[in-house]
């Protein structure tokens, strides 16, 4: 590490451990600041990285706090390895250690407590003491008076310092940080992996660095703190877990999950997932021994005053019964600390039937945070597969209910439609609206399962019918839509029933790109379902002769836009634009029709129409 002079005009923020710091100053100022801010240069070029976060919202982050009095920070050593680092908290100097003894003969130092290794968890602590420091200091609190231009100003000038010193690291050198601790990160793998451990550090070295500007410094603990949610989560480090909050969702899956006492159950896969949840509810005696011992478990620790309220409840394994047929239940437990936020280093305590629980980081929760409930109410909602479940909070009764919680439900398909309409309703505020979402949002995909299963059967149709006979009239009719024309003459299969008229039509396509409307009671045809971009036959089916020609331009597929739902008021109008579309009218009555029409009329139906009378089946007749 290099040396320095306490009167130099520049402070280096970051360094090479080799020794081969260049020492050039990089200073940016604006109008009416005192001071600038000093870059880093290393072999005399400035870094340059990806940009990092804005300061975020600290109502999450102070819970509870005594701000007090601003207090000054205190220097930290640190120990000079990359994957833990720990805080010193001795009163000597960072430079010199102090001296602690000799050894027996006198000659040399020794050791009167022996060297331990830092605790998983010790590094954590430190950004705990930190964060601490940092919400009681004054430049914070003159930073958070400024104006929001302002900190945007100096978030940006931190941001473009943090990503010169990230871009040097991402290349393999060894990286000093002020405060004398050495990193580097040989493989991509290896920056990716303690990236963010990295600029959680880089962070507390630049706010405690006395000689950069104080704003600069305040928007490094600003930042700090913006991104101190993501180091309060749930940490895991082989068998150990570090879990700090006020509530958490766990989740058991074991293989003492898997249910043998349902009768009959593994043979019939038709059963639907309320009937089959209804037949596990009255034949399995293990799915209820499995919910009695969990909730003795959380019992227990409710009687040891570890938990202060919890709710449980029993699933089944929806996708495995699916796939493999199999009766396999999990747990899922929502857990609220006795007194506040709790910090555990182990999930130990959670053991049930040898199985550690799963923790769900984004349900963990502040006593004060919003959604503190959510994982109760999410557990305790009747959701699709649940056997039984059992809460020492109700919602609604013990605690609110927001809307959001039921739209998420509803999006993961985790509740059904009716349950959702109903909890709304429950939920009072907002209910009419949410109802009417919902009610459109099930008619959608209600629309789109319709759509689904039509094109999986007329799949399976097509397989299994005989091919078609070629109708050289039809080749004909088709080949005009090789060429681009403003118009186009449409198709009429006039005919007895069950001859083969609409599934003769369908067949000139795909299944998707077919669009079949009933006509056989409609004036003016519905055409608001048409998707130019998917469509490519319309087939009227039982048209009438008088619709064909109260629609003249829409069969004709002309170049112009046609409107459609026209009245006094036009309250119901829309366009469609049909140019090259295939138009094919299906009839029963077409000749008779056509003869109680005007002159005039049968001559513009015979001259923009291709008629073909099919008297015969239109498939192939098998031989033999």
């Amino acid at each position: 590490m290099n040396s320095f002079d306490e009167s130099d005009d520049w402070f280096p923020a970051v360094g090479e451990s080799d020794g081969d710091f260049t020492e050039e100053p990089g200073h940016v100022s604006e109008p009416g600041d005192e001071e600038g801010m000093f870059f880093p240069y290393v072999h005399g070029h400035p870094a340059m990285v990806d940009d990092g976060e804005d300061e975020g919202d600290l109502s999450g982050v102070v819970n509870d706090m005594d701000l007090g009095q601003p207090a000054p920070i205190t220097p930290v050593a640190f120990l000079p390895v990359q994957n833990s680092i720990s805080p010193n908290t001795s009163s000597s100097s960072l430079e010199t250690p102090p001296r602690v003894g000799l050894s027996e003969s006198g000659t040399g130092r020794r050791r009167l407590r022996k060297k331990t290794k830092a605790g998983p968890n010790s590094e954590f602590e430190y950004f705990d003491k930190k964060r601490y420091v940092f919400m009681k200091h004054e430049v914070l609190s003159s930073y958070r008076r400024l104006a929001p231009k302002s900190k945007r100003i100096w978030n940006k000038r931190l941001h473009v310092l943090k990503n010169r010193v990230c871009q040097r690291a991402k290349t393999g050198k060894v990286l000093e940080l002020s405060d004398g601790t050495n990193w580097t990160f040989p493989s991509e793998i290896e920056w990716i992996q303690g990236q963010q451990k990295f600029t959680w550090h880089w962070y507390c070295s630049t706010a405690e660095e006395e000689r950069q500007p104080p704003m600069l410094r305040a928007a490094a603990m600003s930042s700090f703190l913006s991104n101190y949610h993501s180091i309060a989560v749930v940490r895991q480090n082989h068998e150990e877990h570090m879990v700090k909050g006020g509530t958490i969702l766990l989740t058991w899956q074991g293989p003492w999950g898997l249910l043998t006492d349902v009768q009959g159950s593994h043979s019939d896969r038709t059963l639907d997932v309320v009937s089959l949840c209804a037949r596990i509810k009255a034949d399995s005696h293990q799915a209820r021994v499995i919910f009695q011992d969990c909730q003795k478990l959380l019992d227990d620790l409710v009687f040891q005053h570890t938990v202060n309220h919890y709710a449980i409840a029993t699933e089944l394994c929806t996708k495995t019964w699916k796939d493999e047929g199999a009766l396999r239940v999990h747990l899922h437990a929502w857990v609220l600390f006795h007194g506040g936020p709790f910090m555990m280093h182990s999930l130990r305590p959670f053991e049930f039937r040898a199985t550690r629980p799963h923790t769900s980081q984004f349900i963990i929760q502040s006593p004060k945070g919003r959604g503190h409930f959510a994982g109760a109410f999410y557990i305790s909602v009747d959701k699709i597969g649940m056997l039984e479940h059992h809460a020492t909070r109700l919602p609604f009764v013990d605690y609110a209910v927001t809307d959001r919680w039921i739209t998420s439900l509803y999006s993961a398909e985790k509740i059904t439609e009716d349950t959702a309409r109903r909890l709304y309703a429950q939920c009072v505020q907002g209910a009419s609206v949410n109802i009417r979402n919902l009610d459109y949002v099930a008619s959608v995909l209600r629309n789109y399962r319709e759509t689904k299963d039509r094109l999986r059967i007329e799949m399976a149709i097509r397989s299994q019918q005989q091919p078609f006979r070629q109708l050289p009239e039809v080749q004909q009719w088709l080949s005009q839509y090789d060429q681009v024309k403003d118009r186009y003459k449409f198709l009429v299969l006039d005919g007895p029933s069950r001859v083969g008229k609409t599934r003769y039509t369908v067949s000139l396509t795909s299944p998707e790109k077919a669009l079949c409307l009933d006509c056989a009671g409609a004036v003016i045809p519905d055409m608001r379902t048409y998707d130019r971009g998917t469509h490519e036959i319309i087939l009227f089916d039982e048209v009438h002769v008088r619709t064909v020609l109260t629609c003249k331009k829409l069969f004709q597929a002309s170049i112009d836009r046609v409107s459609l739902g026209s009245s006094p008021t036009n309250n119901s109008l829309y366009y469609v634009w049909c140019h090259g579309a295939k138009m094919v009218c299906a009839s029963n009555t077409w000749a008779r029709e056509l003869n109680d029409c005007a002159p005039d009329e049968q001559e513009w139906l015979k001259l923009n129409s291709c008629y073909i009378f099919v008297a015969d089946p239109l498939w192939e007749r098998c031989v033999g």
